[in-house]
């Protein structure tokens, strides 16, 4: 149950980023939109799924000062949002209809 949860959680960063202007949002703010749609979780993890993110190619993280950073969705992390490409470790999009 778990590793789905984070699949799921993993998915929903990626959808959050492709809904942004510029596919890029700051950590913080990506941590409230999140708990917004029900994924409250401490920032140590999701800080850790958005390290397993970009380890596998999907978004790239920006450090801006000690505590800011920005997360920017990758050409690969919008298909697999959108349904259009599977990762492992990352939940399919749901079909639209």
């Amino acid at each position: 149950m778990k590793k789905t949860m984070m699949t799921h959680l993993r998915l929903e960063i990626l959808r959050i980023l492709g809904e942004l202007h510029q596919y890029r949002c700051v950590f913080a703010v990506l941590c409230d939109i999140l708990g917004g749609f029900g994924f409250h979780h401490s920032k140590v993890k999701i800080n850790s799924q958005i390290e397993f993110l970009t380890e596998i190619g999907l978004v790239e993280v920006e450090c801006l000062s000690d505590d800011l950073s920005s997360i920017t969705l990758t050409a690969q992390g919008l298909d697999v949002s959108r349904g259009n490409s599977i990762k492992d470790g990352v939940a399919r999009p749901a079909p639209k209809g």
